[in-house]
């Protein structure tokens, strides 16, 4: 629920802009519900509004790192952040973009759909980039493989950081079951492992041996890939 001031403030920068361009943000907003979340609210068409607004003004200022994670592991909300820039200049609305300002607006519609604040939003590149790093030691592996395996990888690493970052414990007993696969692939197993200790260490957040089981499968898949090539 908005407080009356926000809802001022909201409908001031709403004002500075020409319905043509209100309408073209409104239209990525339903993309945005129709193809990632179909829950997100009116804030990110105010989110969008106010960015566009100030981006006249303002050079985008999104690192390069960042910029890596929307393209690799963002990729849905980049892309549709590519096309409304792309609208935005062929309808003579904005000033040249570039892949940052796609950038920045692809961060909007991530904090969107995963109901993010700005500090939440780093948190959760924080958690990504250190995941990936750490598994990325133990197997090597293209992040820009199109294969299920990465994708499925990607998408649980996205959501895992999620549940960290709003403390939801995934927990259920599949002790006998982890024993097993701990006992099948060591490799996989110790480097799930290492992530559990630094995201304990880093975040102050226990993964529950589930949580751990999942990570062995998708580091056991790219395994599996580095293996078959």
């Amino acid at each position: 629920m908005l407080h009356s001031k926000s809802i001022q403030t909201n409908n001031n920068y709403l004002q500075l802009e020409p319905i043509n361009y209100g309408e073209l943000v409104r239209k990525y907003v339903s993309l945005v519900k129709r193809d990632i979340n179909e829950k997100v609210n009116y804030s990110l068409y105010v989110d969008l509004c106010r960015y566009l607004h100030h981006s006249k003004i303002i050079d985008a200022k999104v690192d390069k790192q960042t910029l890596w994670l929307n393209q690799h592991f963002f990729m849905q909300e980049y892309n549709l952040a590519k096309a409304l820039t792309s609208e935005l200049q062929s309808r003579s609305l904005a000033p040249t973009y570039n892949t940052y300002h796609a950038s920045e607006i692809a961060q909007l519609i991530v904090a969107a759909n995963f109901s993010l604040t700005t500090k939440q939003l780093k948190t959760m590149h924080h958690i990504i980039l250190d995941i990936y790093q750490i598994i990325n030691d133990h197997v090597s592996f293209s992040i820009d493989e199109k294969r299920l395996s990465v994708h499925s990888f990607i998408e649980h690493i996205k959501y895992l950081a999620y549940r960290i970052i709003h403390r939801i414990d995934a927990h259920s007993d599949m002790s006998e079951l982890a024993t097993c696969y701990k006992e099948q692939f060591p490799k996989a197993a110790t480097c799930s492992a290492n992530i559990a200790a630094h995201i304990r260490e880093h975040y102050d957040f226990h993964l529950c041996e589930s949580e751990q089981l999942f990570l062995l499968f998708h580091i056991q898949k790219l395994a599996n890939i580095q293996s078959n090539d």
